[in-house]
């Protein structure tokens, strides 16, 4: 098991971080496995995965490939439920 970096864990300070953090990837994952609220899962992961993603790039490069792949399956997740998407991307 690939255990979190000491670098991203210096940026917890406060306990209570990590457990929200670390929570909601548990139940949005859980939500993309059994395919209920796909599109809600994936609006929460989304920024997590942006952070997960800017942090190994400027501050830990050593798991890297491992957040390219999540973005690269988050990306897909995005572009097959698009059209749950549109409205919110609309302008009026």
């Amino acid at each position: 098991m690939i255990s979190t970096s000491p670098e991203a864990m210096v940026l917890f300070q406060f306990n209570y971080l990590l457990v929200v953090e670390k929570s909601l990837e548990v139940i949005c994952g859980l939500l993309l496995l059994i395919n209920r609220f796909v599109p809600l899962a994936l609006t929460v992961l989304t920024p997590i995965t942006a952070n997960i993603f800017l942090l190994h790039i400027f501050v830990d490069p050593s798991l890297l490939i491992l957040a390219v792949i999540m973005v690269i399956l988050q990306g897909y997740l995005l572009y097959y439920f698009r059209d749950k998407f549109k409205r919110l991307l609309e302008i009026k």
